[in-house]
């Protein structure tokens, strides 16, 4: 059980090391400002979960941490994602899904609230660690996720990275 566990940690660390940022200048879906981020042809196609989400409001990096939760919570929108992510919640299509504001999916709960400080306490980056999410239908679904902050000028402005489905670790 534990060999599983490590290629589970090693497949996502290869991933995570191997997942690209696009820049480019796009009009921002959100609130109309230009936003330097998409997701790539290869990402839309993964079998993994791939999103990014947006900060509307960015967060300055020297709030505390219990603040830094609460703007995220309040601001975070999901701002792209592929198909395969849109289907963990219940959605046939991505198009279906974005907009979804985090907090309506990324329930306010004790395991939640370390999952968010954990990415906040390790730099704004996360590999291998689970969520307890909400689907279309209210029921609870368990992720591994792999992430990292984007970051600009002293502000997290979004987040990127990719999920996949599991069964809780219990």
């Amino acid at each position: 059980m534990q060999l599983v566990g490590l290629i589970k940690n090693l497949y996502f660390a290869v991933r995570f090391y191997f997942m690209t940022i696009n820049p480019v200048m796009i009009q921002d879906k959100l609130n109309d400002a230009a936003f330097k981020y998409y997701l790539s042809d290869a990402d839309r196609e993964s079998p993994d979960g791939v999103w990014i989400y947006k900060i509307v409001k960015p967060m300055p990096l020297g709030l505390s941490p219990a603040k830094q939760i609460d703007h995220i919570y309040q601001f975070a929108y999901l701002y792209d994602c592929n198909d395969a992510m849109a289907k963990m919640y219940g959605c046939e299509h991505a198009e279906e899904f974005i907009g979804k504001r985090l907090s309506e999916t990324l329930p306010h709960t004790e395991q939640n609230i370390e999952f968010l400080l954990a990415f906040i306490n390790s730099g704004y980056i996360l590999a291998g660690a689970e969520s307890q999410e909400i689907d279309e239908q209210g029921r609870t679904k368990h992720f591994l996720n792999t992430f990292k902050g984007i970051l600009e000028d002293g502000f997290l402005t979004g987040t990127i990275g990719f999920q996949k489905d599991i069964i809780p670790k219990r």
